[in-house]
């Protein structure tokens, strides 16, 4: 009802719906009673009058996957105001819109796929293309070390971007070793078809997760920043109910709607940082992402060597992100990470004369960039803090 799931009663089955297998499915509403038949057995008789007058349509969630055909809407006296075998378009149906909330985006099509729904999702992300090709069919990828469970669903299923999640802080105070591989799989991935790559942060504890501090929370969006990420989210915003298991801690918002401190972490991050550096780099292609003085090595990352941009990284581990844009003009973006979520580091990093001119420092209280004088730059950073530089090309 407006946009939204309105139930009037779960009803049991005393049967096993097998998969694979076409049901016909009845359902008769005469006044306020509702009476819905399976391959002609009475399986629910409701009765309820809240709704006199609406449109028909299917709903999926969660887990839920199934196929429509052959629908057919009559009026009591046997008049057909709605047929359809699904041979040609869409035109009959109206694309969701949220009940035209300004904020709907698109459809949460399906959360963590296994391979074997990639052709099923092919097919909803088309219709979805089809029915409304300005609203987002969105889907997001299990964690993964896998490259070819990434790769048979970009091919499979042709989507529109790249979204995964990955927590990577255990609550043993360790980290997640696999976390840079998956973000290195994705990195390659999205760049290989085009895709713009997302990714959810951990802002609570649950399971063998620890509760994040708020550099902790920087420091997933700054190395996923470093690796090219274009859409920051968060999970989970609002605190899981604790009847779905899983013993979620409290995260950005309590289960009865307060705010935590990580809220307030998170804000901070989205509007003072988040926004202003993300408006410089969603439009960037990343060029390269290297791993400086980071012993030992995680798996999946590349180490830092000397290049034709920069030729010296001394000072604590930190990633480099380096971007250039569409138009590879010459201009190049360095974003310095500090590798550690917990402790302040010191880097620096020389660039190449012969290829870097000018350098500039974003400011993120402006939006603007500070010319710098020197071709050794020093970051000096908080724990998951970063730094974003313009590199512009050397006159020749």
């Amino acid at each position: 009802m407006n946009g939204s799931p309105a139930w009037v009663r779960p009803v049991p089955l005393t049967f096993a719906v097998t998969d694979g297998t076409w049901y016909h499915v009845e359902t008769k509403v005469a006044g306020g009673t509702i009476t819905t038949s399976i391959n002609g057995t009475v399986v629910d008789t409701t009765t309820d009058a809240t709704y006199a007058r609406g449109r028909v349509g299917f709903r999926e969630a969660g887990p839920e996957s199934a196929l429509f055909d052959n629908v057919k809407v009559t009026t009591a006296d046997g008049k057909v105001v709605l047929t359809d075998d699904f041979s040609g378009n869409l035109e009959a149906w109206k694309a969701p819109n949220a009940g035209g909330s300004p904020a709907f985006a698109g459809l949460d099509i399906y959360d963590e796929p296994s391979p074997d729904r990639f052709e099923t999702l092919a097919h909803l992300v088309r219709i979805m293309r089809e029915l409304d090709p300005n609203a987002l069919p969105y889907i997001n990828l299990l964690p993964s070390n896998d490259q070819n469970y990434v790769r048979q669903f970009v091919d499979v299923v042709k989507p529109v971007l790249l979204s995964y999640d990955r927590y990577p802080l255990m609550a043993d105070g360790t980290d997640d070793p696999g976390y840079f591989l998956n973000w290195k799989i994705v990195r390659e991935e999205g760049l290989r078809a085009g895709l713009p790559t997302w990714i959810f942060i951990q802002t609570g504890a649950y399971g063998n997760r620890r509760q994040p501090t708020a550099a902790e929370l920087l420091w997933q969006v700054n190395v996923s920043l470093a690796y090219g990420a274009k859409g920051i989210q968060y999970f989970t915003y609002w605190t899981p109910d604790p009847a779905r298991g899983e013993g979620f801690q409290p995260a950005l918002i309590t289960v009865d709607g307060k705010r935590t401190d990580r809220y307030d972490a998170a804000k901070n991050i989205n509007v003072y940082w988040l926004a202003p550096v993300g408006r410089e780099l969603k439009p960037l292609v990343s060029e390269s992402v290297t791993h400086a003085h980071d012993d030992p090595l995680p798996a999946g990352a590349t180490a830092w060597t000397p290049d034709e941009v920069v030729t010296s990284v001394t000072g604590d581990a930190v990633v480099l992100g380096r971007f250039v844009d569409a138009e590879r003009s010459g201009t190049r973006w360095l974003l310095i990470a500090n590798r550690s979520h917990s402790e302040r580091c010191v880097s620096q990093v020389e660039l190449d004369p012969a290829t870097v001119g000018k350098v500039a420092r974003f400011d993120p209280r402006t939006g603007t960039y500070v010319s710098q004088d020197r071709l050794r730059l020093t970051a000096n950073l908080d724990a998951g803090a970063a730094v974003l530089y313009r590199l512009q090309p050397a006159a020749r």
